[in-house]
């Protein structure tokens, strides 16, 4: 969902580090996105949102398909939402490393966390980040990075190498 703009941060943060700390993250890199679903029916639902017009959105709220502007979901059902993510990395000797990032509602609570411990973070560290600034757009992967997980992690988000064996699926 977010692959149009997480691929250009992405590639942002390996030309910070490739320019900084050469071969960044190696002169073979490549990044991809994909999502899981948990039914066939769901994937054929996320694709019919994630590729439809303005135009076909507008028509899904008027039916009730999509949410109205504003409208967002109950503070009960927030409480139930989670998000989980799986970053795969394949070194070119072979080695795959998964890591699970997981927290709480991505749409409000955890965002929200995101973005006041993101802010914490270049409070706290300053002195460091100024003297690592770069110009145009510094992505946190850089500019931030281990500290800020740090943060996170303090409030509740999860970071963690998981089995590297195991199959990616929607249930991880």
């Amino acid at each position: 969902m977010m692959a149009p703009i997480n691929t250009r941060a992405v590639r942002r943060s390996h030309g910070l580090y490739a320019e900084a700390y050469p071969p960044g993250y190696g002169p073979n890199f490549s990044y991809n996105e994909v999502q899981l679903a948990d039914s066939e029916r769901r994937a054929k639902a996320l694709v019919r949102i994630l590729s439809s017009t303005a135009e076909e959105r507008k028509q899904m709220v008027q039916a009730g398909m999509l949410p109205s502007p504003g409208q967002g979901p109950s503070e009960e059902k927030r409480a139930k939402s989670r998000f989980r993510f799986v970053l795969r990395a394949e070194a070119e000797d072979g080695t795959v490393v998964n890591t699970l990032v997981a927290g709480g509602d991505p749409g409000y609570g955890e965002t929200a966390k995101m973005v006041s411990e993101s802010a914490l973070t270049i409070l706290q560290h300053e002195a460091t980040i100024v003297q690592e600034a770069r110009t145009g757009v510094v992505p946190p992967a850089f500019s931030l990075g281990h500290r800020l997980i740090a943060n996170l992690v303090a409030q509740g988000i999860e970071f963690k190498v998981i089995d590297n064996t195991a199959k990616l699926s929607p249930k991880l």
